[in-house]
This record gives structure tokens, sequence and C-alpha cells, in this order.
């Protein structure tokens, strides 16, 4: 009886809306619905199937749990069309963790169906990273695939750089690459976690692809239609997993950045994670790199940009800091990175909490020379067992088996 009375008072609210609020682009207010275990599996809620508690969902920056009966209400800010769940251990998405928030008011009543799954604390996963996919390089995912499949994995997590790009082309040609990958992903036997790279940001040189910056898919809009939100975080095997932005745009141009209103979600993300609980986080351009750090290939941009008269890095997180403060007495083993094309692992040995950052190559093969060096194509299967690494193994995709010398534990 209580969740009907919440829900006529909820559906009152949007009744009442002034008829210039229709326009979605211009309308904030409390977006509200159900999360329930969908326990025959077809998205629809029926007789018997109860509500979860405690399960967060979130709009841009506003997160909140469910009550009792899977109930919530979240704010939702003008323009920004999404809302997702941080799915639960132990439960997949029947249809998706992510929905675009309804253009009518009146249709804000979004729930989401989940599904029970088997849980283990022992599972595996694969980091992968510049998949760069286009017609020419759809063999790459596809051998990313038959990997994922020949070895057994839970999951996948592939670190942005997805489409060969959309900085610079037109809205065609993105918007062909952006339904290619959706439709390689969903082919995927796993769940594919995605975050967005630099090359996902629709037009932004606008020099080169001829869009303009009112186009409605403008910038990370297009990503956000075809992939749901830039960042989130989902619960798998006693871990929490944590997928960041970290490519900020300023004009024409892309930088290395964690923005204001993404730190003030993650504030609300980790208030509702246990301080105990192993956190994993992964985007694409990294928090720390010996390799990248210094690239010069941007004649017009190189590795520096000046943002409201400050240099900022553009090919590793400007505000590391910022976002390692937030992980200050946490358990906090590992952070996977893309963007550079290369395998790397570095050890921060920072006295609050001691963190491996690990880089690892890209799908799409050989990319020739960089500064010097020539990196090989392949992937890093991680083993987990109750929260902890318990190794990793750097594969190669060209390669039938691990480069000798590879590091196959924590040691």
């Amino acid at each position: 009886m209580e969740v009907l009375v919440r829900f006529c008072l909820l559906l009152l609210i949007f009744l009442t809306l002034p008829s210039s609020a229709i326009a979605q682009s211009e309308v904030s207010g409390a977006l509200a619905g159900v999360v329930f275990e969908d326990t025959d599996g077809d998205g629809r809620r029926g007789p018997g199937e109860p509500g979860l508690a405690g399960v967060v969902v979130c709009s841009r920056s506003a997160c909140v749990q469910t009550d009792d009966g899977g109930i919530y209400e979240v704010a939702v800010e003008p323009g920004y069309r999404v809302v997702y769940v941080s799915l639960p251990d132990g439960y997949r998405a029947v249809r998706a963790y992510w929905r675009r928030v309804p253009a009518d008011p009146f249709e804000w009543l979004v729930s989401f169906p989940l599904e029970k799954t088997p849980s283990s604390r022992a599972f595996s996963f694969i980091h992968a990273s510049d998949t760069h996919l286009d017609e020419e390089s759809l063999p790459r995912i596809r051998l990313l695939r038959e990997l994922t499949e020949a070895r057994g994995v839970d999951f996948v997590i592939i670190t942005g750089d997805l489409i060969r790009d959309a900085l610079r082309v037109p809205e065609e040609t993105a918007l062909e690459r952006y339904e290619l990958f959706r439709k390689e992903k969903d082919a995927f036997p796993v769940p594919v976690w995605v975050v967005p790279g630099n090359h996902e940001n629709f037009g932004i040189e606008r020099h080169l692809s001829g869009v303009s910056e009112d186009h409605p898919l403008y910038g990370k809009a297009m990503y956000r239609r075809f992939l749901g939100p830039t960042y989130y975080s989902f619960n798998y095997g006693g871990v929490h997993f944590v997928g960041l932005d970290t490519v900020d745009i300023a004009d024409k141009w892309y930088y290395a950045h964690v923005d204001a209103t993404q730190m003030s979600w993650l504030d609300e993300d980790l208030s509702m994670v246990p301080a105990e609980t192993p956190i994993i986080t992964f985007n694409h351009i990294p928090l720390f790199s010996a390799v990248i750090h210094g690239w010069r290939y941007y004649p017009d941009g190189g590795s520096l940009i000046e943002i409201d008269g400050r240099e900022q890095y553009r090919h590793m997180v400007s505000n590391y800091a910022e976002v390692l403060e937030r992980f200050v007495g946490r358990n906090y083993p590992l952070a996977l990175g893309g963007h550079g094309h290369a395998r790397e692992e570095i050890l921060l040995g920072d006295r609050r909490f001691e963190t491996r950052f690990h880089q690892t190559a890209a799908v799409v093969g050989d990319t020739g020379q960089r500064e010097g060096m020539q990196y090989a194509s392949g992937v890093t299967l991680y083993r987990m067992r109750d929260g902890k690494i318990e190794g990793w193994e750097f594969i190669l995709l060209d390669e039938p088996s691990v480069p000798s010398g590879s590091v196959d534990s924590q040691s």
C-alpha cells in the first residue's frame, strides 16, 4: 500500500509540471522507479517479484539507494539523459544497467529488472583497450571475443578508444562506427564494460569534422546515446569496480582531467561503499604513466595544453592527486588504463595506500613506432579471489602464448 501511495504522489508531481517543462533538455526534477528481482527474466515486474533494497541508482552526480521496497527517487539535471544502477553483487541487468531518461517528464517512471546470478569470490576478467573499431579493424575485436570464449572469463573491461575515431569525422561516419561497436559488443558471451576514450568525443575537432557545437550529439552526447553513462560503477565477487571518464574537452581539444561533476559523483558513489571493500578503477587516459607523459605526436597539441591560464597534461590525468585523495583509507589495489597502446605496470608506494597502475596494450594491432618504441598488441587477464588479485597474465593477440618474461603474479 505504501509503495502505491508513493507512486501516486510522484505521478501527481509530474502532472502538475508546467507545459514548458515538456522539453527534457530544459527540465530538472526527480525521476522515480523501482529496482526489482526479475525471477522469470521477462523484463517486467510480475506478482511476487520483490523490490531490491539498498541498490544504488545514479544520474550524473546524484546517487541514491533504493528503500525497502526497491523504490528510488533521483534528481535529474537539465540536458542529462541517462540514469543507471550500480549493479549489486550477484545480479545482472535483464535489459541494461542504464536507461535513457524519457524526453517527456510524464514518463519519468523508470524501473530496473535484475536477475540473480551465481556469485563467486573467485573470478577472472580481461582488461582490453583501444579497439579502434571500424570495418578494417573488425577482425581484431573478433579475435578478442574468441579469446574471451576460450579463456572462460566472467567479464571484459575495455578502457576506451572503442571506435576508430569520432573526433574528426562527419556524423554519418561516427554513427556507423558506434553502431558497429554496439553490435560487436553485444555479440560477446559475457558482459563487456566500457568507458570512453578521446576518440569517442564526436566532432570536437571542428576544423576537420565540420560538426557544429550545437549538434545534439556533439562531444560526449553520442557516446551516451549508444553506450550509456561515461562514468559508473558495478560490483562483482566482493569488488567494487569504478569506471571513470578521464577525457575532458576544451574547445577543439581533449585533455586528461576528471571534472568537478564527476568528482561529486565519485564522492557519492564511494560514500555508499564500505571502506574495507576492494576497489578497482578503470579509465582511458591513465592516472600515471612513465611511457606517455612526454608524447609529442600532436604538432598543434603536444603533451601540454593551457586551460584557464594553467598548463594541463593531455595524456596523463592532470588532477590525479584530487582523484586519488578520494581513495585514502580505502582498499585500492588496482587502477587500469589504456591510451598509450603499451603494456605498462607501475607500483605506487604512497604511504596512505599501495596501488598498482596497469596500462594494457591496444587490441587494434600494430600501430607502428611511437617515440622510438614499438608496442605489441595484447590484453591482460586478471584472476581474483576473496577480493585480492591472485595473479595476472599478459596475452599477445598475435601470438599463441604469453611472451617470455611476462609477469603472472603480484611479486
